[in-house]
């Protein structure tokens, strides 16, 4: 099945990819949100703004407090970044790091659930599906990061950075 967004295609993810994030998305299901957005204010995350800015190193750290194995995860030397900006009534841009699309699909899941505590109201279910769709990249070897746009809660257009 192929979904088209805006100026950019995705494909479903393999299944085994699937299966992994479902894994890891149940692992950080079973950690307080409470407890993740507390480790985000004290790494320097401002939770109660419009715009979230997230580096892929604070990434890893709010992943490992949640339970989350990221002994596999190599950090470049620069870090990316991950921003979710609300533009109001179920609205949000969310621009992903183009490290996590190369190297780290394979916690996006993971991610989501640390994106869903973290980002009021933009909820879990719907962060899932934009970074499952991203996942849907990884194939495509992007150099940039992925801008994802929701409109009135649903995704109305990606392209990339």
């Amino acid at each position: 099945m192929m979904v088209s967004y805006g100026t950019l295609s995705v494909t479903n993810v393999y299944a085994n990819e699937a299966e992994q994030t479902q894994r890891l998305s149940q692992q950080l299901s079973k950690t307080n949100a409470q407890e993740v957005v507390q480790l985000a204010q004290t790494l320097g995350i401002k939770t109660d703004s419009e715009e979230i800015i997230i580096t892929d190193s604070q990434m890893v750290r709010l992943l490992e407090k949640s339970g989350v194995d990221t002994s596999q995860i190599m950090l470049p030397r620069r870090d990316g970044v991950t921003k979710i900006i609300s533009r109001g009534r179920g609205s949000w841009d969310v621009y992903i790091s183009a490290t996590w699309i190369q190297n780290y699909y394979w916690v996006l899941g993971a991610a989501a659930g640390v994106i869903a505590a973290i980002a009021p109201g933009i909820g879990w279910g719907l962060v899932y599906s934009i970074v499952a769709s991203v996942a849907g990249l990884v194939g495509q070897n992007s150099k940039n990061g992925v801008i994802v746009r929701v409109r009135n809660w649903e995704i109305s257009s990606m392209s990339y950075q």
